[in-house]
């Protein structure tokens, strides 16, 4: 006996004593061996948390009705999308959780606390059952997405933190790969020799797939930094050598589930996300930063400079706008508010700020081309040829536009 719980859907809740007799034959002689072992007999949903490991009796990837309804109706929703060249887990995890996301799978709070010792009247939802109601809490809601990615061949486990679960999912990626892709180590979870993609199910219905995977590791990483414990993650495949997926299952109404250009849509923005993870996490330090040290202009600067490598051009003017409420003759303030002006096309502003510069009296050939620039676009030539007079490095032009470089030599408007 190599395990010690059997579920039944009937009489539940009491303790056996189950016999197991081995006769074999060893040098001519018969031998018999017997032994006593006590086994739990528990009702088809419920767990006890004293041993969290029986949570992979509710995820099975052998389900056969939840493999079709993955495979025949959720995956073909995101068919001609053009994916990312990233982890196939990956994008596993984020189609799965925004199908569920767009036909309305949401979380709901469970009045028996999930996952504290000794809770023993805890009942899990099998997928179909979720499926079917739509609704679940946060062990519900793992036990979904994990046998539902596990039907495609992707791992799953459980960071096990008192009073929660979290979801983990294999990226199939090693520290190579990861930063190959352009991520950054720190959003995943090293163990047991795999990078691991934390998820926060009670996001589900509520938040896309990359604000649950960066809220579930910051969640990881404030539980040690706090407590300096390192939570148990238990592999699915793992804890079911010891308690085997249960075989329960239903059909799933597939009809209810429809809402495939609302999965797509959800979809093709968590795949700019994940795309652009590394800002969005160096943004989310930047706005900690500036809140904790709103007079500390050096920080809102970089925060402003950022904001213009990455197209955030109104965010840059706001941050630019507040250093020069507090420092009128900010000179890298005004030159970059001017560089800004300039994208937008709003050459006036522009000339102002950059003539505003000039009055330091530092690097005013950089001014001059800007300057220079600025009336070029604006279709002012002469102006832009008075600009381009002053400036020593004329050159510097040809890099920037060779039609430009050759009408600031030329003859005339």
């Amino acid at each position: 006996i190599n395990q010690n719980i059997y579920r039944v859907s009937g009489e539940a809740g009491r303790d056996l004593n189950a016999e197991a007799r081995v006769e074999y034959q060893y040098d001519g002689e018969r031998k018999s061996h017997k032994e006593v072992r006590r086994l739990q007999v528990a009702s088809l949903q419920a767990i006890d948390w004293g041993n969290r490991k029986q949570l992979g009796c509710f995820v099975n990837p052998a389900d056969v009705n939840l493999r079709t309804f993955i495979v025949g109706v959720l995956l073909p929703s995101f068919d001609g999308i053009e994916l990312p060249k990233t982890s196939r887990n990956l994008i596993y995890a984020a189609q799965i959780y925004d199908f569920y996301h767009a036909n309305d799978i949401k979380y709901v709070s469970d009045p028996s606390s999930s996952n504290i010792s000794g809770v023993s009247n805890d009942y899990i939802q099998f997928p179909f059952q979720t499926l079917d109601i739509k609704r679940g809490d946060c062990d519900d809601l793992l036990v979904l997405l994990a046998a539902s990615l596990g039907s495609v061949g992707v791992e799953t486990g459980f960071i096990d933190i008192p009073g929660h679960v979290i979801l983990v999912v294999d990226s199939g990626l090693n520290s190579a790969q990861i930063m190959q892709s352009g991520f950054d180590v720190n959003h995943f979870i090293y163990r047991n020799d795999k990078y691991w993609i934390p998820v926060e199910t009670t996001l589900l219905g509520k938040n896309n797939f990359v604000d649950s995977w960066i809220n579930a590791i910051e969640r990881y990483r404030d539980l040690y930094t706090r407590e300096q414990v390192l939570p148990d993650l238990i592999e699915f495949s793992q804890s079911q050598k010891i308690y085997p997926p249960a075989t329960h299952t239903g059909l799933i109404a597939s009809a209810n589930y429809n809402r495939n250009q609302q999965a797509r849509d959800l979809f093709s923005k968590d795949i700019n996300d994940i795309m652009l993870l590394n800002q969005i996490t160096v943004e989310k330090e930047f706005i900690q930063i500036t809140k904790a040290f709103p007079d500390n202009l050096d920080v809102k600067l970089q925060y402003a400079l950022w904001s213009v490598d990455h197209g955030k051009m109104q965010q840059a003017e706001k941050l630019l706008e507040q250093i020069l409420a507090k420092a009128p003759a900010n000179f890298a303030a005004l030159v970059n508010l001017g560089n800004v002006y300039v994208e937008k096309a709003e050459y006036e502003k522009a000339r102002i700020k950059y003539t505003e510069a000039l009055k330091a009296g530092i690097e005013t050939d950089m001014v001059y081309l800007n300057l220079c620039v600025t009336e070029y676009r604006a279709g002012y030539l002469n102006k832009a040829k008075e600009y381009f007079a002053k400036i020593k490095d004329q050159d510097i032009f040809y890099k920037i536009g060779p039609k430009m470089y050759a009408d600031l030599l030329g003859k005339g408007d």
